[in-house]
């Protein structure tokens, strides 16, 4: 099974967390992770529930170069 690039957790507050999986390469921003998500801030967009979105990296790094 493959990993997945980007994990979405979306808790009972309101609260989503967006977090970037990609921590071989330092989160880098390829076109397969931008266009995950884009395509999870547009459900979340949707979402009537969803009250803040918090997009976070792993634990040394957010991405590279950003």
């Amino acid at each position: 099974m493959e990993e997945q690039i980007i994990i979405c957790e979306q808790e009972k507050n309101g609260v989503s967390v967006i977090r970037l999986n990609r921590p071989k390469v330092r989160n880098a921003l390829n076109t397969e992770l931008r266009e995950q998500m884009a395509e999870i801030f547009i459900k979340l967009n949707d979402d009537v529930n969803t009250k803040a979105i918090v997009l976070t990296g792993g634990d040394k790094v957010f991405a590279a170069g950003a």
